[in-house]
């Protein structure tokens, strides 16, 4: 730490003359580029001031403006710490980026989450930039550097080994092959026996791109992918791209999702998913901060419950950057947790350096920073350590990271073990997708925290291992520690039928009749060991605004299987009618949730 202080402090005299003064529009990198004799053009953020002056601010109209999906809408409802909605949600405003573009920049992308757009601007468009009234700041771009330690790229037989966790007696059920020990280690084989194997959760991935022509990865259910480089519906690669740019993603995605077995099993093989390339790898393996921030806001407009990411920042960025508020891309990531998607990030691959190793975003307290042991759960030597630059510790759990089983981007029946926290990454996110399985409810804090509880290194954690290895078992049954040695019985998902009528008119209808079905587990399952019944279910139903704030809560209580209904007469739990506007209705049952949208009208 010292010798990064004297080099940050040379660095600092050396720029004297340029650098930024308190309140000045043009970052301390920016003034870098300004006083270099080049014009040539570098892409920069360039931040506003606010959204126009039409900005609304009724919650209504904020959902009536924003781009985002019903499945968005309702995990938020579920899941998010803040509004449903927000001006967050809003486009840049576009006169503003028409300015922009008339001062001579190329814009690139524009962040609803930042309000902001990338663009490339000579240093001559940058001073235009700097005059403009509702241009708050000036900044650089970022890189990052994906990087594979030499060490353990070579393909190899890891030695067999007994792994922690509840598998092994009696034998699997499914053949797991070579991936058994990457499984087991981290307790994923007990939820396939019970049958959680991820179905329902969507879980977005940004990276270098994918082949999905391998033999494990054929079965995929993809909703989603989108090209962030080439801004094109293909995630492959295609004509002009490096024979190497899909590999990176193809390992990340057959780590979490792979099929084949004897070959390779993920943990959450049948997840659904929506894949964004956003990595180049044709210039030193490098990727610019803007692709992640936009693919971020596409995995969360599409409803995404979890984004699986291998990326890290660090140009330009000191250790006094990884402070968890200052780099672009943890700003970002915070603001897609606080929306009630879980980001799981790779802490990264720089090893216990002079200074600590952790990049961003993994420095951002609402994400999960994923360390890399080897398969014995020894710290892997290259994997990023802690704490962040104001004192947390990071990472916040492991999983192996060494000779992790993949397939083969160029080989549709070939695999290879491969290393980085890049591979720890999708395998904790994929026990996370089977945590959200089980509970669908749990907030991005509520899924960190628990994933914490159950490493192994949960009772001293520190900064090489974090909370430790993981055990997705555990987590999943949340501390039920009496039923352990039995199977996890899962409650069937309640069905929420649309209101009738909607739009909901008080004064003609007088009411809306809201429909559901729920179906208790037969046996009782989870809540037969704890005593409870095996016909019932306990059941909550309410209204919300489009902020998040509860209105109305239509019934708690026990519910016997099958069908219901519950009038709302559009008055709120003081007995005041409401206003005309966007409401959402909320049932849980059995672990499960689910919301729809109804429309209120007053005459």
């Amino acid at each position: 730490m010292i010798r990064l202080a004297c080099i940050v402090a040379l660095l600092s005299s050396i720029f004297v003359g340029v650098a930024a003064s308190e309140g000045d529009k043009l970052s301390f990198s920016v003034r870098q580029h300004l006083a270099s004799p080049s014009n040539e053009a570098v892409r920069v953020w360039v931040y506003f001031t606010d959204r126009g002056d039409d900005s609304p601010e009724d919650g209504a109209a904020l959902l009536s403006r924003s781009a985002i999906s019903e499945r968005a809408l309702e995990r938020r409802l579920r899941r998010s710490s803040g509004p449903v909605v927000d001006e967050r949600d809003l486009p840049v405003n576009p006169v503003y980026v028409g300015t922009v573009r008339a001062a001579g920049c190329r814009v690139r992308h524009a962040s609803k989450y930042l309000n902001a757009v990338s663009a490339y601007a000579t240093a001559d468009e940058i001073l235009s930039l700097e005059k403009l009234p509702f241009v708050r700041r000036v900044d650089r771009v970022q890189t990052a550097r994906r990087e594979i330690p030499p060490d353990v790229r070579e393909p190899y037989t890891p030695p067999s080994g007994a792994p922690r966790g509840h598998a092994g007696t009696p034998a699997p059920m499914l053949d797991y092959g070579a991936s058994y020990g990457q499984l087991a280690q981290i307790d994923v084989i007990p939820l396939h026996e019970a049958n959680v194997t991820g179905e329902g959760v969507l879980v977005a991935m940004l990276d270098t791109g994918f082949n999905r022509g391998h033999e494990s990865l054929i079965h995929l259910d993809v909703v989603a992918e989108w090209d962030f480089i080439n801004n094109d519906p293909v995630t492959k690669n295609q004509p002009g791209d490096p024979s190497s740019q899909h590999n990176h993603g193809t390992y990340t995605l057959s780590a979490l999702a792979g099929y084949a077995p004897g070959s390779l099993i993920g943990p959450a093989w049948a997840a659904s998913f929506a894949l964004g390339k956003t990595e180049r790898v044709d210039v030193e393996i490098q990727s610019e901060e803007d692709d992640y921030v936009r693919g971020l806001e596409w995995a969360d407009s599409l409803g995404a419950d979890l984004v699986s990411t291998s990326l890290g920042y660090y140009d330009w960025y000191t250790y006094e950057d990884m402070d968890g508020n200052t780099a672009v891309t943890t700003i970002a990531a915070d603001i897609a947790a606080s929306k009630g998607m879980a980001v799981i990030t790779a802490a990264g691959n720089m090893g216990p350096l002079p200074w600590p190793g952790i990049i961003a975003p993994s420095d951002g307290d609402s994400v999960i920073a994923v360390g890399a042991v080897d398969w014995t759960g020894v710290i892997a030597s290259f994997s990023s350590r802690g704490p962040s630059y104001d004192g947390r510790i990071k990472p916040d759990v492991c999983a192996q990271g060494v000779s992790v089983r993949c397939a083969s981007p160029a080989d549709s029946l070939g695999y290879l073990f491969v290393g980085g926290t890049s591979l720890s990454t999708p395998l904790v996110a994929g026990a996370a997708a089977l945590c959200l399985q089980m509970h669908p409810n749990w907030s991005p804090i509520d899924l960190r925290d628990a994933l914490r509880a159950s490493g192994n290194n949960a009772l001293t954690p520190n900064n090489d291992y974090g909370w430790g290895i993981i055990d997705a078992y555990e987590t999943a049954l949340n501390g039920a520690t009496a039923i352990l040695s039995r199977p996890l019985a899962l409650r069937s998902a309640p069905l929420l039928h649309q209101n009738s009528p909607n739009p909901f008119v008080p004064s003609v209808s007088g009411t809306t009749v809201i429909r559901f079905r729920v179906d208790a587990p037969a046996g009782g399952g989870m809540r037969a060991a704890r005593g409870g019944s095996s016909g019932e279910e306990d059941v909550a139903l309410a209204i919300y605004d489009v902020s998040g704030r509860l209105v109305r809560r239509l019934f708690e209580g026990r519910k016997a299987s099958g069908e219901h209904a519950v009038e709302w007469d559009g008055l709120d739990d003081r007995g005041v009618a409401v206003s005309s506007s966007v409401y959402y209705y909320r049932l849980s049952a059995g672990g499960h949730s689910a919301s729809k949208k109804l429309v209120l009208i007053r005459r």
